[in-house]
């Protein structure tokens, strides 16, 4: 019996043939094709570069240790740095730039009262959830839903302040120097109310404009309306001018600084011995009892030790760092859904954090455990007991 192919038989076979082929040759190349990874999450981050840079700087340290800390969570996101330049013009700019034509729906920042209170509406109005870490005017609390802030307000601190006044300096005339904005306006209301209520009354208030640093003439009718505690509501280089040119008059005044100038390498080493006796508001506690007890607080000064051993945490750093992590989190939880992620934020009760065990109200304010006052000692802020 003979065997041959027909015609036909040798088409289908040459047909099967280059099928084998075409398969093999499809996967071969396969294997040389990286399959495109998922699209990163943006998320947009609003700090003054110029303008205020120690904020800046300040704001990118807790972005940096953040990702050092926990770096797992930062896989799927990329976060679009944008200056504000401490400017609110500037800051409304940046965050239509990011939210028009980047399409960020998620935005850490900015540094300020009075830029928050101008990019809230756009935010706003674009259900664009915005996580403020160092702003303190008191209207934030009311500047809508999808508004948030890790930072003390006024209220939280001038009580604070107020009362340590008065049971350290009875009856001693005050005086205060506040910031020109949103939230130095928020200080001067309430010190003016709380201060002579408690029997210290407040005899001179003066408003320091962006960047004013000359204030000899201030601080000569400080020293004529004869003014014996001074506060402070200023930006640090301003505090820093403050001192600094109070020195240089021979004036004599027990310097107390609010939030806005709270503790910073900056400060102490800018002004050395003339520092000592500073007291300041202040919700940073890095003591061994605490570090000994809360892991989050642990875990973020050592790296903050190792990372930068000649600086001693800010408010704004460690702020910067809570918000960061509280938002990729509560991304991790809801995916890319912004109402998601904003009822995350407003459920958080009791969330242990480096800054202490904190919850966010309904008006998206983060409450700490507790404030305290601290005094510059020997080069060191250290907890007035």
């Amino acid at each position: 019996m003979s065997f041959s192919i027909t015609p036909r038989k040798k088409k289908t076979y040459l047909l099967a043939l280059l099928c084998l082929l075409l398969l093999a040759g499809y996967f071969f190349m396969r294997s040389f094709v990286t399959e495109p990874t998922p699209e990163k999450i943006q998320i947009g981050f609003l700090t003054p570069l110029t303008g205020n840079p120690l904020c800046g700087k300040y704001m990118t340290q807790g972005l940096e240790l953040a990702k050092q800390n926990y770096p797992s969570l930062f896989t799927n996101y990329e976060f679009l740095i944008e200056d504000t330049q401490f400017k609110p013009t500037e800051a409304v700019t940046a965050a239509r730039k990011l939210i028009e034509i980047d399409q960020v729906y998620y935005i850490i920042g900015p540094c300020g009262s009075s830029s928050v209170l101008a990019v809230a509406p756009l935010a706003e109005a674009n259900h664009v959830l915005l996580f403020t870490s160092t702003a303190f005017a008191e209207s934030i609390s009311d500047a809508g839903d999808y508004i948030f802030r890790a930072a003390t307000t006024a209220s939280d601190e001038t009580p604070v302040l107020s009362q340590f006044i008065a049971d350290t300096y009875p009856s001693n005339k005050t005086g205060l120097i506040y910031l020109d904005n949103d939230a130095g306006i928020s200080y001067r209301q309430l010190l003016t109310q709380q201060l002579p209520s408690l029997g210290n009354p407040v005899v001179l208030s003066e408003a320091a404009a962006i960047p004013e640093t000359d204030f000899r003439t201030v601080l000569s009718k400080m020293h004529s309306r004869e003014v014996e505690v001074l506060i402070l509501a200023t930006l640090v280089p301003q505090s820093i001018a403050i001192k600094r040119q109070a020195a240089e008059m021979g004036l004599s005044f027990v310097f107390v600084t609010a939030g806005i100038s709270s503790e910073n390498s900056d400060y102490l080493d800018t002004l050395g011995n003339l520092a000592e006796d500073t007291y300041t508001v202040s919700m940073l506690d890095f003591s061994d009892a605490t570090l000994t007890t809360n892991i989050e607080a642990r875990r973020f000064f050592q790296s903050y030790e190792k990372h930068y051993p000649e600086d001693i945490p800010t408010r704004d750093t460690v702020q910067t760092y809570v918000t960061t992590l509280l938002l990729l989190r509560a991304l991790e939880r809801c995916g890319d859904t912004v109402d998601c992620v904003q009822q995350e934020l407003y459920s958080l009760k009791n969330e242990q954090t480096a800054l202490g065990t904190i919850s966010i109200t309904s008006q998206g304010d983060i409450k700490y455990p507790s404030l305290f006052m601290k005094q510059v000692q020997n080069g060191s802020f250290v907890k007035v007991e």
